[in-house]
């Protein structure tokens, strides 16, 4: 299966840059024919994973993310994050309990949850010396064309 290489960019894990890489993985997006609530999942799930890396694997600031996003023969978006963080897998096991009240709620695992939810797959490898997140998009919201 060929895919076609929409974004590779390496950039400092700066949060004053969240905004500007959000931007243009977005408008590649939405010009590989993304849209309505596809487009603004796939924002969300940008915005949350990107910040999250920028703000717990260089806690002391520093270091670099590359980024690379690619769309797959099945049309599939496949976003890959990459750091030189502490080894951070975010699908082992983790305890959340959505049930109990936000005051009795631990401050963290929500960003990972989200992830999950809503990308389509999910993949992490720990390879020489940095983390591998590997994220897909499927189009889900097939009738937003037609509204």
């Amino acid at each position: 299966m060929t895919s076609l290489q929409l974004v590779q960019i390496e950039l400092l894990a700066d949060t004053q840059l969240l905004t500007g890489l959000k931007q243009q993985l977005v408008d590649t997006a939405a010009a590989a024919g993304w849209s309505g609530d596809d487009l603004n999942r796939f924002e969300l799930v940008v915005e949350e994973a990107v910040i999250n890396i920028m703000l717990y694997a260089y806690p002391e600031g520093g270091g670099s993310l590359t980024v690379n996003l690619w769309q797959a023969e099945d049309h599939a978006l496949h976003l890959q994050l990459q750091d030189q963080g502490p080894p951070f897998n975010p699908l082992e096991p983790r305890e959340l309990d959505l049930s109990a009240a936000l005051e009795e709620r631990s401050i963290g695992g929500l960003g990972v949850h989200l992830v999950q939810s809503l990308s389509d797959g999910m993949a992490y490898q720990r390879e020489g010396g940095s983390n591998l997140l590997e994220l897909v998009f499927r189009r889900r919201a097939a009738a937003d064309d037609d509204v």
